[in-house]
């Protein structure tokens, strides 16, 4: 996933281990900006995204310092993982969103 979000033409940073990173898989740097980034979590779902995982995301994002996060996965999203997002700086890459992204 976050090659193709490079390929999208966004600078990724890559973590060195995937274990005991808070789920956060990378960043990308925010456009025009050299300190500013977005967490990327990246996750394998087979049933739906619950308000658990979005708000422990959004601790993640709060404690990593970031200007917000980028939420893939390949699940459902159902009505209470929405409404855990509301107000939360978090963009949901999932279905079509996932598909073009994987496309470009």
């Amino acid at each position: 996933m976050l090659s193709a979000i490079e390929a999208a033409g966004y600078i990724v940073l890559r973590n060195r281990a995937y274990t005991g990173d808070g789920g956060i898989a990378g960043r990308v740097v925010v456009p025009g900006s050299l300190t500013r980034t977005w967490a990327v979590q990246v996750k394998r779902y087979g049933s739906t995204v619950t308000p658990s995982h979005i708000s422990d995301f959004v601790n993640a994002i709060r404690e990593g310092g970031h200007a917000g996060g980028l939420f893939v996965h390949c699940g459902r999203t159902g009505p209470l993982a929405y409404r855990g997002m509301a107000g939360a700086p978090i963009e949901l890459i999932s279905g079509t969103a996932l598909l073009a992204l994987l496309h470009r």
